[in-house]
């Protein structure tokens, strides 16, 4: 069989999937978790978590990534940031800084509820001072209701991140449609 000439799309990076993102209740209290999302951090002096490979992000390095955090474009059905990862290997690492970053742009879209549950598609790998690009968008399917975002890093793109929230149900159509 010869090749087409044609490069097939690289597999994302699949990481082992998180339950709630709303942290348990016996551990909520403000000192236990970061101050900047407390549904997508855990607690600053856990780095790692000893059952899996996936590292959490320090609050220092959550601090310093959401202080780049500029939004520039915005209207009611979509949103645009850009912010730059800080200048430490950890963030090779640290997979949930993305989510931290999706999370503070969805915050900023109007008109959404709480977020329940994030799942993240990974498609290149992060590196430190990578300036990113998010947009995200709210985006309906007959009653249902989520959020959207793609962060790219120059002209690649970095990773798709999707999050469900308590909002009100639609009346519902047959088709696919994007606020």
């Amino acid at each position: 069989m010869s090749d087409s000439g044609q490069r097939r799309p690289t597999t994302p990076i699949t990481l082992p999937v998180t339950s709630d993102t709303n942290p348990p209740a016996e551990a909520a209290s403000p000192e236990s978790f970061s101050p900047f999302c407390p549904c997508c951090t855990t607690s600053p002096s856990e780095e790692t978590n000893p059952s899996s490979d996936v590292s959490y992000p320090s609050a220092i390095l959550e601090e310093r990534l959401l202080r780049t955090l500029t939004f520039y474009s915005s209207s009611p059905s979509r949103i645009q940031a850009i912010a730059v990862l800080p200048y430490d290997h950890r963030v090779t690492k640290n997979w949930l800084l993305i989510e931290l970053l999706c999370h503070r742009v969805f915050a900023a879209l109007p008109d959404q509820g709480t977020i329940r549950r994030v799942s993240s598609s990974y498609h290149a790998r992060a590196s430190p001072g990578d300036v990113l690009l998010t947009t995200a968008y709210p985006a309906t399917q007959a009653s249902f209701r989520w959020l959207e975002a793609t962060v790219t890093k120059g002209n690649e793109l970095m990773a798709t991140v999707t999050a469900l929230y308590d909002g009100p149900v639609l009346g519902g159509t047959a088709d696919m449609s994007r606020d």
